[in-house]
Order: C-alpha cells, then structure tokens, then sequence
C-alpha cells in the first residue's frame, strides 16, 4: 500500500497542497507500530504481553 501512495507522487517535492508532507507524517506514524517482518501489528497485545513478562521477572 505505502508503495502504491509513494508512486502517486512521482517528483516527491513538497508542493503545497499536494498531500506529500501529511503522507509521510502518516508513513512515520504507522512505522512505529511495525513488527519485525514490517507489518502492523497489535501493538496493544505487544505491549501487554512485555507488561506481563516484566511483572513475571520481578517476582
């Protein structure tokens, strides 16, 4: 999907109003939730699943 939005912009300049800036906001947002194969993952269960583990170890 990322590929197919970053070929709409063929020049990649920032012209107003293109809509190029508020996509790649977008594309740096969406990054942080990213696993490690690089796809969106559920963030809410990773974290607490880390939550649990840390709560484990501390005993």
């Amino acid at each position: 999907m990322i590929q197919h939005i970053e070929d709409s912009f063929p020049d990649k300049t920032m012209k107003n109003g293109s809509g190029y800036k508020h996509f790649k906001r977008w594309k740096y947002g969406i990054t942080l939730h990213y696993d490690l194969d690089e796809k969106v993952g559920n963030s809410a269960q990773r974290n607490f699943d880390e939550f649990y583990s840390y709560q484990n170890c501390r005993g």
